[in-house]
């Protein structure tokens, strides 16, 4: 019976988790030059949100979390690395404006397969339209090389609650 039970609760956590598409949107960011850009999606869920600036780990770990403006430990000896990359962002609800800030505001980083940071975590209305304005302000060529993006993804603790 425990058995039963434990793969009713594994299909049910399947279904439930591909019934979404967790990355709303991914948009690869130019940080070689300024440059600006918008992009669009629409809300699955009336859940939080995250617009995260995502790179892959091909730096060194300490200078690529310098360069993300991320803390850590040893930032003296990094210094010759230190956060160059500026991008400023506003998020706007059906047109709207209901959030704005800079890539610099924030220092909480993920580390996985990808390493990165969460820019902002913003509510959201199943069914409502949201746009996503993005300027390159400083340019950090040495970032290129580990594919940025901006990403906006379904709340991680989302994540949790579809498996549950």
């Amino acid at each position: 019976m425990l058995v039963v039970v434990a793969v009713l609760i594994l299909v049910y956590a399947t279904v439930s988790y591909r019934k979404y598409k967790w990355i709303a949107v991914e948009y690869p960011v130019d940080v070689t030059k300024k440059w600006r850009s918008k992009f669009n999606f629409r809300s699955q869920l009336s859940v939080p949100y995250e617009l995260e600036l995502q790179t892959e780990r091909v730096l060194d770990f300490h200078e690529q979390n310098c360069r993300l403006g991320i803390q850590f430990l040893d930032r003296e000896k990094y210094k010759a690395h230190s956060e160059t990359l500026a991008i400023d962002w506003a998020i706007l609800e059906e047109g709207v404006e209901v959030a704005v800030g800079k890539s610099g505001d924030k220092a909480s980083g993920f580390w996985g397969s990808t390493m990165g940071k969460t820019l902002h975590v913003f509510e959201t209305i199943k069914g409502r339209n949201y746009t996503i304005l993005a300027s390159v302000i400083e340019p950090d060529p040495a970032l290129a090389v580990a594919d940025p993006v901006l990403k906006v993804v379904i709340d991680r603790v989302e994540h949790k609650s579809a498996v549950i």
